[in-house]
């Protein structure tokens, strides 16, 4: 397992003293240079199936916190270069009490809270 060939991206999750916790993308493509979704000519969000995706930034960032815990305040940055979250991702972060939400960075880029 490593890190995402395609797209460097990862998630911070800030908490409310302060602690950082980042989690990135994983993938199981061992021994290759390139992504076989970017040799396969995929757009964002297609083509997974051919590196066997392990985690999202955010599902790794998340294992690294007690599961029986709620982090409110806390704050999630998603660092991406597509500027996107899946859904799955949003709810689980929204699940463990994570509302508010900011992709790419304060100055340039949306956040939100998210309340479902």
């Amino acid at each position: 397992m490593q890190p995402c060939l395609k797209v460097n991206t990862y998630c911070e999750i800030i908490l409310a003293d302060g602690t950082l916790i980042r989690g990135m993308n994983t993938c199981n493509v061992d021994g290759l240079d390139v992504c076989p979704r970017v040799t396969a000519g995929c757009k964002t969000g297609e083509g997974y199936e051919l590196c066997n995706p392990q985690s999202h930034a955010e599902m790794t960032a998340l294992a690294q916190l007690d599961p029986l815990i709620q982090y409110p305040g806390a704050i999630a940055m998603i660092w991406h270069q597509d500027n996107w979250s899946c859904g799955d991702c949003q709810r689980a972060l929204v699940a463990r009490g994570i509302r508010t939400h900011v992709i790419g960075d304060w100055n340039t880029h949306p956040t939100w809270e998210l309340d479902k």
